[in-house]
């Protein structure tokens, strides 16, 4: 068998109202976030305002960046590129 790492994501939150506890859960790890968007489907729901109201309330910062059809390495590239000096830790 060839020697290989595996990182799983620490834990998946799920249910009404845990938006809320989004700026808590991400100041664990940084403060300064990039959240890549799809269509806006999320930038048309409450839910988003809610995100955006609590990032600020809270003191993060939050870069955005959208990708409106599959995502390509050439997209995730640029991103990349984009956000590279913004000190994004989550």
């Amino acid at each position: 068998m060839t020697p290989f790492s595996f990182t799983a994501n620490p834990e998946l939150v799920f249910g009404p109202g845990m938006i809320r506890h989004l700026p808590d859960r991400i100041r664990t790890v940084g403060q300064t976030a990039l959240v890549i968007l799809g269509s806006r489907t999320l930038e048309r729901s409450p839910c988003w305002k809610q995100i955006v109201e609590s990032f600020e309330t809270a003191g993060l910062t939050l870069h955005l960046a959208q990708i409106f059809s599959e995502p390509c390495p050439r997209a995730i590239d640029t991103i990349v590129r984009e956000n590279r000096d913004r000190c994004i830790n989550v």
